[in-house]
């Protein structure tokens, strides 16, 4: 059959006006190949210089970053070093001010003073500024007045304390760090500190340093610190650099705190600059430039585009090539084509199937497994194709029963266990033949009728009670009158009437009477609850609180027996009820468990979360239920025990019926029995 409709799809056009079209249209496809690829070289050269630019900018961003911080770094250590001399010195004014204040200072004393603590100079100076005391000899250059606009602040007591910095020969003939410090009889007292190894410091690692080893880095062109007037610091072999107001983007980078890159020239060189603000020692807004060569760049982008050009040249000769198989690989692309739509249509349709389909070979190798049986049986798709289906025994009989019969099966009904859990379905069984009449697969389609089987099950218990609750109310209503009428009569017969003989006996018959028509009553008073059940009190019920009030109240009972009870219920299992009937069906279950178990039994109370739902179960492991008793549990007055009411299950499904849930038996005689009771989540939950 398939061989057939491919030889009736086939029409390729074979005369000689359909071969030249056929030949036109491979030219110009061959030449649209040509144009594709030239705009291919364009595009990749393009997107090949750029990667390279842009590995290029990251490199300069790179050590852009390091340099900063390096600037920065260098820069802070300076001024950390710089406070350190600073603390030093003024340490030292503070204490000769204090030695002056005490009237304790003197030329002699200020000289041992600086020599000890390694001071270059010390002078004070009165509130008009004339010299009192020097460490230095008469006549040896020693200043008359102080330098009042350095000291202007100090001497007119507008600051305590002032840092004068590095000077130079003002006070002398070496390079000196001063500090100044205010006099409280009034005038200024100048220190002095040899400040040349200091500023050797900042020659070998200060920023200078660290702009020269960065010119010095291979790759690096230069390294510069500009300001708005000057170059401040440079790399070696810079002569100098064009002014950041002559430039516009230097003067936008200057103010912006982002750094910035360009393409530029250097001494005729090309160069990728990349500046970024930094801020000098005494808080100005300065540029750093650094230039990064561009040989290797251009080097690598050349090469770049030989490889290129060559691919694409390959690339269209590959093309020429397959233009020349293109009407044979026409006609393969119309079957490909055609066969994937169907191929695309028939997976879709298995997909997303309800009904589990599951096809086998000869060999009993699983072909086909869509998402409904992966569903159905537990497992995936990846698990089981190629594998033999020794999985599921049932399945397997029917499929290897087709295969050998070549018959089509129905299977009406049928129970499969999976994963310790009954499944009821419903399957068709079909054969597939090949050209050759020859059986050569089978598959199988299973409906999963458990859910309806549930749900038939919960209506069919719902209008059972129903109608034993009408039933009730009927019996109840032609009882009452009579009953009535019975114990008013008893009660007239005790009262009224006494015999001659036999009284004691006569009491007691009439006293029986009134009892057992009591007894009645109640039982009919039973029968009107259950018929016509009290309104639920809704209410938010925390399960758990529930459970482990319901334990707690027949756990005293259990121990009697030595039957242990044991509870497991998540915090956020909350329902929306009547919590003293949910309570009711608790204590009645837990009461049927504790009946049913032996000393040593064990009873598990557990309530978990499920989607929009809450699990409630009790399992116990007592005698369990025969399994032709399963169906009647349910029933009014049904009970096995002879000390039972019958009552207590009807209730309790007629309670759960109450708050829209179900419930579900699984028993086995001498095992136990597990009780499931599902009822809606809380709606503030389920959000």
């Amino acid at each position: 059959m398939k061989q057939s409709h491919i030889r009736q799809g086939r029409s390729w056009p074979k005369s000689a006006t359909a071969r030249l079209f056929t030949g036109r249209l491979a030219a110009l496809l061959i030449l649209i190949l040509a144009a594709v690829l030239i705009l291919f070289t364009l595009l990749e050269l393009k997107n090949t210089r750029d990667e390279l630019i842009g590995a290029l900018q990251e490199q300069a961003h790179t050590i852009m970053d390091i340099a900063q911080q390096g600037y920065e770094s260098a820069e802070h250590s300076f001024s950390y070093v710089e406070e350190l001399l600073a603390q030093r010195l003024l340490d030292n004014a503070r204490i000769l001010e204090e030695m002056d204040y005490q009237g304790l200072l003197s030329g002699d004393l200020l000289e041992h003073i600086a020599q000890q603590n390694n001071l270059f100079r010390v002078h004070v100076f009165d509130r008009n500024g004339r010299l009192l005391l020097s460490n230095l000899p008469a006549g040896s250059g020693m200043p008359v007045e102080a330098p009042r606009l350095l000291l202007q602040d100090v001497l007119s007591d507008s600051l305590n304390e002032l840092v004068l910095g590095f000077r130079g020969r003002a006070f002398g003939p070496a390079n000196r760090y001063a500090v100044a410090r205010q006099r409280r009889r009034g005038g200024a007292i100048v220190v002095n500190g040899d400040a040349s190894q200091m500023l050797e410091f900042r020659r070998a690692i200060g920023p200078g340093a660290f702009i020269r080893k960065t010119g010095a880095t291979p790759g690096v062109c230069y390294a510069v610190v500009q300001d708005s007037t000057e170059v401040l610091l440079a790399s070696e072999g810079v002569p100098g650099m064009e002014a950041i107001s002559e430039d516009v983007f230097l003067w936008t980078a200057l103010a912006s705190s982002e750094p910035a890159t360009r393409f530029d020239f250097f001494q005729d060189s090309e160069v990728l600059e990349i500046v970024q603000t930094v801020f000098v020692q005494d808080g100005r807004r300065a540029l750093m430039r650094i230039g990064l060569f561009t040989t290797h760049l251009r080097e690598t982008e050349a090469q770049a585009r030989k490889r290129v050009w060559l691919l694409s040249f390959l690339l269209l000769a590959l093309g020429a090539l397959a233009g020349g198989g293109l009407i044979g690989l026409q006609y393969y692309r119309d079957l490909r084509t055609a066969y994937t739509r169907v191929e695309g249509y028939a997976q879709g349709i298995l997909a997303n199937m309800s009904d589990a389909v599951i096809a086998v070979n000869r060999a009993g190798e699983v072909l086909l497994f869509n998402r409904a049986a992966e569903t159905l049986l537990g497992v995936t798709f990846a698990s089981v194709i190629a594998k033999t289906c020794e999985a599921w025994p049932e399945i397997c009989t029917w499929l290897e029963k087709t295969i050998a019969s070549g018959e089509h099966q129905e299977i009406e009904a049928a129970t499969l266990i999976i994963g310790n859990q009954e499944r009821f379905i419903q399957a068709s069984v079909q054969a597939v033949r090949d050209p050759q009449q020859v059986v050569d697969m089978a598959f199988i389609v299973i409906r999963d009728r458990t859910e309806n089987r549930y749900l038939e099950e919960q209506v069919r218990r719902h209008e059972q009670i129903t109608a034993m609750g009408h039933l009730a109310a009927g019996v109840a209503h032609e009882i009452r009158n009579p009953l009535n009428a019975i114990v008013m009569i008893a009660q007239r017969l005790r009262r009224e009437f006494t015999p001659r003989e036999a009284a004691d006996e006569y009491g007691a018959l009439t006293g029986t009477l009134h009892d057992e028509a009591k007894r009645i009553n109640e039982i009919i008073q039973q029968f009107l609850t259950f018929a016509k059940p009290a309104p639920l009190k809704g209410a938010a019920v925390e399960l758990q609180e529930l459970v482990n009030r319901a334990a707690a109240l027949m756990r005293s009972e259990a121990q009697l027996r030595q039957i242990a009870i044991t509870t497991a219920c998540q915090p956020d299992a909350r329902v929306w009820g009547d919590g003293s009937k949910l309570q009711q069906v608790l204590l009645n279950l837990l009461h049927n468990s504790l009946a049913a178990c032996q000393p040593g039994g064990a009873i598990h109370v557990e309530c978990a979360v499920d989607k929009s739902h809450v699990r409630l179960s009790v399992a116990d492991d007592g005698a369990g239920i025969a399994e032709e008793n399963l169906d009647k549990i349910f029933n009014l007055y049904f009970t096995t025990r002879e000390s039972g009411s019958g009552l207590g299950l009807s209730i309790v499904q007629q309670i759960i019926s109450q708050h829209n849930g179900s419930i579900d038996v699984s028993s086995q005689e001498g095992q136990g029995t597990r009780i499931s009771i599902t009822l809606p989540l809380h709606e503030a939950d389920a959000l």
